[in-house]
């Protein structure tokens, strides 16, 4: 009997739900499994009883009670989480302050909107944790 390889599985933090369904149908054609929330404090709740091995994250969720960069500091706070890889995909993205992003682990910022997502694609296998990859 062989044993099938678990597929890396990433987390996409995403208000908008076009956006969220293009991200999540490109990764899965590309042999990622998905997972999709909507808000940052949904995404808390989806690391814990998920597990996922990176996020994909927006920084504004003007839906949300929580912003990007606020459920990243939550997120750090937690003891097994402080390594887990997070990649921000925002309109924001030029804009980031790298500085703080970097403090906050963040692997990479990537600015939406994408045109090619191997470009993400490619973020996202660099930044996978050896056990997914």
């Amino acid at each position: 009997m062989t044993e099938t390889a678990r597929r890396p599985l990433v987390l996409i933090v995403e208000d908008e739900a076009v956006i969220r369904d293009v991200l999540s149908g490109a990764l899965r054609d590309a042999g990622l499994d998905v997972v999709t929330v909507d808000m940052a404090q949904h995404a808390l709740e989806a690391v814990q009883s998920r597990r996922p091995d990176i996020i994909v994250l927006d920084l504004g969720m003007p839906r949300g009670t929580m912003q990007g960069m606020e459920f990243v500091v939550r997120l750090r706070e937690e003891e097994d989480c402080k390594n887990l890889p997070v990649l921000i995909l925002s309109g924001y993205g030029d804009i980031v302050n790298r500085d703080v992003t970097t403090r906050l682990g963040v692997r990479a910022v990537l600015s939406k909107p994408i045109a090619d997502f191997a470009i993400l694609i490619d973020a996202i296998r660099a930044h996978l944790p050896p056990s997914a990859a």
